[in-house]
């Protein structure tokens, strides 16, 4: 998040993830592994669209008990806490 948003970097650039890995204790060898791993990146598709057939449009997105929603107010959130606590 903090390359994307706050720095501008392109994230889906290769180099600039394997970058991002190896200051989290991937070794430049591991993460080059996982992106070339075709059934990593199948499962991530698959990953990714169970979540937006959940309705995830945006980060954060919450589900609570079954009620999807992007982001929300400290009220929306305790609104979806009582509504998923009352099924």
């Amino acid at each position: 998040m903090n390359a994307n948003f706050h720095e501008g970097r392109n994230i889906s650039d290769k180099d600039v993830l394997t970058e991002i890995a190896t200051r989290h204790g991937f070794t430049i060898e591991e993460t080059q592994a996982i992106l070339a791993d075709l059934v990593e990146q199948a499962e991530t598709e698959r990953l990714t669209g169970a979540s937006r057939a959940k309705g995830v449009r945006s980060v954060p997105t919450f589900d609570i008990g079954g009620v999807v929603m992007g982001g929300g107010s400290e009220d929306e959130i305790a609104a979806a806490i009582a509504q998923a606590g009352s099924h």
